[in-house]
């Protein structure tokens, strides 16, 4: 799928926005439950506020 495709059908970019904050969800648990893993994501970059991202803003 293009760029264009994806900015065009909603449907898909809600999909995939719902994905990130699932994402960003799961984090925020294991953050809450094993401290240290969470600080490892962090070190290693992986990770970023996907329960607040919103790529298109609409």
């Amino acid at each position: 799928m293009d760029e264009a495709t994806y900015t065009a059908t909603r449907l898909i970019r809600s999909a995939v926005e719902r994905e990130f904050t699932v994402i960003g969800e799961a984090l925020k648990v294991i953050a809450q439950r094993n401290p240290e893993l969470s600080l490892l994501f962090r070190k290693e970059g992986r990770s970023s506020t996907f329960g607040t991202c919103s790529p298109t803003n609409t």
